[in-house]
C-alpha cells in the first residue's frame, strides 16, 4: 500500500513499526449523520432495554451474543424479568434464537439506527475477540448511549463516564447494576 489510514496515533506508530510503512494518515473517526438525530430523554429511555448494534455475520459478534444468550441474558432476567434486549444490524433478523430465550427482539439490518439509540437504556459490546476500535462503541457514545463492554471491546477508546468495562464473569452483574441506577 502507498498509504494507510488509521483512526488513532497509537495505530499509525504500530502501522509504521509493524509494516515499515512510510505514509499513515491519522484521520479521526467522525459519528455517522444519524447520531444527530438521536434524542435522549427520561421519556423516551426505556430503563431495562439493552441494545446489541452489530453485524451478526462476523463471527465475532455472532460469538459474542451466543455467549450473552445462554451466560448472561439468563441473569439479567432472574433480576429484571421485563428486561429486553434487542439485535439490530446486518444478520440480526435472521440469528437463531434458543427457545429458552424470552424478550428478545431482531430488527434486522436498520438504514437510520436513531430511534433504537434514543430508546435503549444501555448498548453492550460482549466480545472475547476482535481487532481494533469498535465503532459499535463509537456510535453508541456519539448518542449519548452508556455501553457495557469487555476491554477487546473497548480497546483504543478513551475512557469515559459513559463506558463500563466488565470481563465476561462480572457482564451481568454490571448490566443489573446500573439498571438499579
Amino acid at each position: 500500500f502507498d498509504t494507510v489510514v488509521t483512526l488513532s496515533e497509537k495505530d499509525s506508530f504500530l502501522a509504521k513499526q509493524l509494516y515499515d510503512l512510510k505514509q499513515v494518515i491519522v484521520r479521526p473517526w467522525t459519528p455517522p449523520q444519524w447520531t444527530l438525530k438521536v434524542q435522549r430523554t427520561e421519556n423516551t429511555i426505556n430503563k431495562y432495554e439493552l441494545l446489541f448494534f452489530a453485524n451478526f455475520s462476523r463471527g465475532e459478534n455472532s460469538e459474542a451474543l451466543s455467549w450473552m444468550l445462554s451466560h448472561a441474558w439468563p441473569t439479567i432476567l432472574e433480576e429484571f424479568p421485563t428486561a429486553s434486549l434487542v439485535l439490530a444490524g446486518s444478520g440480526s433478523d435472521v440469528v437463531t434464537l434458543p427457545k429458552s430465550c424470552l424478550n428478545i427482539h431482531t430488527v434486522g439490518f436498520v438504514e437510520d439506527p436513531a430511534l433504537l439509540f434514543e430508546r435503549c437504556h444501555l448498548a453492550i459490546a460482549p466480545l472475547a475477540y476482535g481487532a481494533g476500535v469498535k465503532f459499535k462503541v463509537l456510535e453508541a457514545l456519539s448518542c449519548g448511549v452508556p455501553v457495557v463492554g469487555t476491554h477487546v471491546a473497548l480497546e483504543g477508546i478513551p475512557p469515559s463516564s459513559q463506558l463500563t468495562m466488565s470481563n465476561r464473569n462480572d457482564f451481568a452483574k454490571k448490566i443489573i447494576e446500573l439498571f438499579k441506577r
